[in-house]
């Protein structure tokens, strides 16, 4: 006969035992299988770039260590599988240089280095052939002066529409009422020069704003900006805008074309070209001595004469503009109503992505919501302070404008969708 001690302990020993005895279960089950490791692989970077080749072809620029002991690192993918990599020599001309970008030139992918020096600075290229490995040493492309009048100066790298030619383009900003310089060299697929030069911008940089560069499919080179009207504290703001020009470059000297949205004021803009010497301007446009942005405009201009041929005008209605808008905004659109500045909702901090010029004569345009907030944080102790960028891409919107001149849709994509 069992007691009731006796009952109590084994009742106290028995949840014991059956996890005893389940854990060793798992155990000796757990021995029929073997665990294989991998090789080690240290981390590949932060992809920085991807540039498409050929179909099915690409390759990934990245970034890798840490700020100071980092490097460029460039790999080539035929469909998802690495096939070549390669870490990027920032030297030219035995000597240390700076990373300005890379492309694929001419079926190949070329990095660009530039180094300042003989109070010059210069811009290398330096093409890879399919395994990564470098075709000869940096080749020098363009140079401009370094004047102790006028600021550093930097390079743009462009690219015409059907990636046959590469620009070229420095900036040399003048100090106090230095105009500034801007030159360029477009090159052929065999970096012979097609077309360069050099000029001073006609006007002056504190009343004016560079919107983009551009290469024709023939040469041609462009310079799209916004001149501002002349103000106390020279301010360029969207209250003082005064006309978008867009400068054409050639044998001949300057080319100025005033683009004409009938008193409306372009907010942001890009540029496009076709094969046919055809010129496209699309952007974003809203009202004279306000900001916000009310529409979408383009022009399709002839460049052998400089007569438009088309344009068009699609004003966001007000369900298009006030679509996700939160509690929040409305408020907002509220206030400003009953503080007088303005009845009609608007549409803020946008820019212009990029076109796509169709086969058939259609334009794709594509613009996306940013803005940047700063943050500043002091230590009063210390005596120090420090700022913060934070950089916000939101909302994108998408067009379509079909050959005939007519906008065939306009959508908004939102980023951040709510489950």
């Amino acid at each position: 006969m069992v007691s009731d001690k006796s009952k109590q302990i084994y009742s106290m020993k028995s949840p014991i035992l059956i996890f005893f005895l389940f854990f060793l279960n798992i155990s000796l089950y757990a021995q029929d299988f073997s665990i294989e490791w991998g090789e080690w692989e240290r981390s590949s970077g932060s992809v920085i770039q991807l540039i498409p080749n050929r179909e099915n072809e690409f390759y990934a620029l990245r970034w890798s260590g840490g700020n100071i002991l980092g490097s460029y690192q460039v790999s080539r993918h035929i469909g998802f599988e690495t096939v070549a990599k390669k870490k990027i020599k920032l030297v030219a001309e035995n000597s240390i240089a700076n990373f300005e970008g890379a492309r694929v030139v001419n079926g190949q992918f070329v990095v660009f280095l530039s180094d300042k020096r003989d109070n010059q600075n210069h811009l290398f290229i330096q093409s890879f052939d399919e395994n990564l490995e470098s075709n000869g040493a940096p080749q020098r492309i363009a140079s401009f002066d370094i004047d102790r009048s006028r600021k550093k100066g930097f390079f743009y790298i462009i690219q015409s529409p059907d990636k046959k030619l590469l620009g070229i383009v420095w900036e040399v900003p003048g100090k106090k009422e230095e105009r500034d310089i801007y030159g360029f060299k477009v090159f052929d697929k065999e970096l012979n020069i097609v077309n360069d030069g050099e000029y001073p911008l006609p006007y002056h940089p504190k009343l004016s704003t560079i919107h983009s560069h551009h290469i024709s499919n023939h040469g041609d080179y462009f310079l799209a900006l916004t001149e501002y009207e002349e103000n106390v504290k020279n301010l360029k703001s969207n209250l003082n805008y005064k006309a978008l020009h867009i400068i054409h470059i050639n044998n001949d000297g300057l080319d100025d074309f005033v683009l004409d949205l009938k008193g409306l004021r372009v907010e942001a803009m890009t540029l496009s070209s076709n094969s046919k010497n055809q010129f496209t301007v699309t952007g974003i446009y809203g009202e004279m001595g306000t900001n916000g942005v009310l529409g979408i405009f383009y022009q399709n201009i002839d460049l052998s004469n400089g007569q438009v041929i088309n344009e068009g005008l699609e004003k966001f209605n007000e369900s298009f503009i006030t679509k996700d808008w939160t509690e929040r905004d409305h408020r907002r659109a509220e206030k400003r109503e009953t503080r007088g500045k303005g009845t009609t909702p608007h549409l803020y901090n946008y820019r212009m992505k990029e076109i796509t010029l169709l086969d058939d004569g259609s334009i794709i345009g594509t613009m996306e919501q940013f803005f940047i907030q700063i943050q500043n944080d002091s230590d009063y102790r210390l005596g120090t302070s420090t700022q913060t960028y934070y950089y916000y891409y939101n909302d994108i919107i998408a067009y379509k404008i079909n050959p005939q001149g007519k906008f065939d849709w306009v959508e908004k994509i939102k980023k951040v969708k709510s489950l």
